[in-house]
Order: structure tokens, then sequence, then C-alpha cells
């Protein structure tokens, strides 16, 4: 079973055919690790101390088809701005989980086409470019 993904900006939208979806947390961590003297090496190390202030990323990396040109022109399009100032992008994920639709800014994008033998006439299903996109939750600043 396919994923249906879209991506839209000013506008501008694009249907992603997901093959996998990455949904993840990082935490940004403040490790503090306690000195041990020589005199008490014999015990062990200490454990070290954390400070935890929930400084969370989500980002979302999903390995995606798109199956025409023009979807590929739409999502550079939406790289590169959508034409206008800032701004985030609307990812709508029905498997989201505890949202389905998130704003995100892409942070990377590759897109790949292999060579292949197309019929004259591809069906419209045709998976044409393969795309990789990581995309970061936030709000703009």
């Amino acid at each position: 079973m396919v994923t249906e993904l879209t991506l839209s900006k000013n506008g501008i939208s694009v249907t992603l055919y997901a093959r996998r979806i990455e949904d993840g947390f990082k935490n940004k961590l403040i490790t503090i690790t306690p000195a041990t003297g020589r005199q008490n090496q014999s015990g062990g190390p200490k454990d070290p101390k954390v400070v935890d202030l929930l400084r969370l990323t989500r980002s979302f990396r999903i390995d995606a088809f798109l199956t025409s040109n023009t979807d590929k022109a739409n999502m550079i399009s939406i790289i590169e701005g959508a034409g206008v100032n800032g701004g985030e992008v609307t990812l709508n994920f029905s498997e989201g989980g505890d949202s389905t639709s998130f704003d995100v800014f892409v942070e990377d994008c590759i897109f790949t086409y292999e060579s292949q033998d197309e019929p004259s006439s591809p069906p419209n299903d045709h998976a044409k470019h393969i795309l990789n996109i990581t995309l970061i939750k936030g709000v703009q600043i």
C-alpha cells in the first residue's frame, strides 16, 4: 500500500507517493559527566547527569516518488519558496498520529531519476522521479 502525502505552499500542491516515512524526534540534551578522583576509581565511573529542557526537533524523512515532470517542477517551486517571502510548507499526512497537518520547512531534498525504458505513452501512475526529502516541523521566526 502506498501512502499519499501532500506538500503545499502558496497555492502550489504536490502529491508524494511514499514508500517509507520516518517520523522522528531529537532532544538536545545537556550531559554533565562527573569526574572520578584517583582515590575513588576502584568504585567505577559515576553516572552522567542529564539536563532535559525538552528542546525537541521533529523531523519527517520521506522516501517517495512523483509521477510527472510537472510534479517535480512544482516540488522545486515549493522548495524555492513558492513565490512568497518566507513561510512554512504544509504537510498533510493522514497517518501522522497526533495530527494530520504539519507546518514544516524543507531541510534537504534529493531527486533521483533512474534510466528506464518508458513506453511512448506511460500510464498516469508511472513512477518517474524518486524523491528523498527531510522536513523539520516548526514555526517561522
